[in-house]
Order: C-alpha cells, then sequence, then structure tokens
C-alpha cells in the first residue's frame, strides 16, 4: 500500500511538473493545486480562482481536502503549491498570507435536533450550524513553501490572492 501510494505521488508530481513545463508563453495556462480543510474561507479563494478566469481563462484549479497535517505533507512533496490553514503556521518553514476572516468554531447538528430550536435557522438543508458560545474564533492562512519556484499561473493567483486580501 507504501509503494502505490508513493507510484501515485511520483505520478502526479511528473504530470504537473510536465504541465508546467509545456505552458505557452503568449497566454497564460496552466494548473494551480490548492490544499484545505472545510472552511467557509475556501469561498475567498474561489472568488480568487473567479476574477483571475476572467482574465486568464486557461489556468485549471485542483483542490484537494484534507486535514492541516495532509495539506502541509502534499504541500512538502511539491503535489500542491497553496495551502488554506486554520490557526498558526510554522514560518520558519512556510511564506503565508493572513485572511481577513476567521473561522468561527461551532456544532453542526441535524435541523430536528431539540437543540435547533435555540437559535432560528432558514434555508432547505436538513442539518444546521450553531456557533459556540461564548465565540470562538481561528485565523486562517494560505500558505506556501519558502523559495518555492512558481509557474506563471501560481504565480498571477498568487497576486490576485495578495489584491484580494488588500480590498477587503
Amino acid at each position: 500500500m507504501l509503494l502505490r501510494k508513493r507510484a501515485e505521488e511520483m505520478v502526479e508530481l511528473m504530470e504537473k511538473t510536465k504541465a508546467e513545463l509545456t505552458s505557452s508563453n503568449e497566454n497564460i495556462n496552466g494548473e494551480v493545486y490548492i490544499g484545505c480543510g472545510v472552511t467557509d474561507a475556501i469561498s475567498f479563494l474561489a472568488q480568487a480562482a473567479q476574477n483571475l478566469q476572467k482574465k486568464h481563462p486557461l489556468i485549471h484549479y485542483h483542490i484537494y481536502s484534507g486535514d492541516a497535517e495532509s495539506v502541509m505533507e502534499r504541500l512538502d512533496k511539491g503535489l500542491i503549491g497553496f495551502g488554506l490553514l486554520v490557526g498558526s503556521v510554522d514560518v520558519a518553514k512556510y511564506e503565508y498570507m493572513r485572511l481577513p476572516m476567521k473561522d468561527t468554531w461551532g456544532v453542526l447538528m441535524r435541523k430536528d435536533s431539540p437543540l435547533d430550536k435555540l437559535i432560528n435557522t432558514t434555508g432547505e438543508s436538513r442539518l444546521c450550524f450553531k456557533p459556540l458560545s461564548p465565540a470562538l474564533e481561528s485565523g486562517l492562512c494560505i500558505i506556501w513553501k519558502k523559495h518555492q519556484v512558481f509557474s506563471r499561473a501560481s504565480n498571477k493567483f498568487l497576486h490576485q490572492l495578495q489584491c484580494g486580501i488588500e480590498n477587503k
């Protein structure tokens, strides 16, 4: 199982490198690889990707979902270019940008739970989110490896993220 996982990682890294090397000089195209957990802040990344897509429609995005440990592992191996993490960052190992929003901690429960009646909810989902009281929040960061050499597509995406943070 370990050898299979390593082989898949090697093939994925080879495909990523091949795509970066064959990228055209006239039109910016290529792949942007992002790892993140489940957070509302993914909408910030999606907005940056959407804005960049209008100018450079040949850029494609790949999202890897996982916990902080697996995101950092993939980042360290070069399988993704960016990670979205909740909480603190190892500044000795990664470059980072703090996002202008925070994650609120809470409980996800069924709408028919007796606890659901404590707070009014709306929507069609059978689930609802209840924030903890007193409020507990965590900061969010976009990280990438120090001294990372990005593809042109990833450079444009990083610039778009920086513009998004400055405009918030």
